[in-house]
């Protein structure tokens, strides 16, 4: 049988299919994340993790919150 058909699966071959269809490789701008959590690009490691916590029970959605914006919280 011949090999007409396109793997399902991604693997280092075929990335251009995934480019073709919209599932290239996701780009971020990590200067958003700063904002998102509301930190200086300076901050320490303790003070990131201080504020993702505060902002992630803030905005979880069992607690009320917002679910996208909890999403954007746990990309950061």
């Amino acid at each position: 049988m011949p090999h007409a058909l396109v793997s399902l699966f991604p693997s280092k071959t075929n990335t251009k299919n995934l480019v073709m269809f919209g599932r290239g490789p996701r780009k971020s701008d990590s200067t958003k994340y700063y904002d998102v959590l509301g930190v200086s690009k300076n901050a320490g490691e303790d003070e990131i993790r201080k504020a993702y916590r505060k902002a992630a029970m803030k905005n979880h959605p069992d607690k009320g919150g917002d679910p996208e914006k909890f999403k954007e919280l746990g990309q950061a």
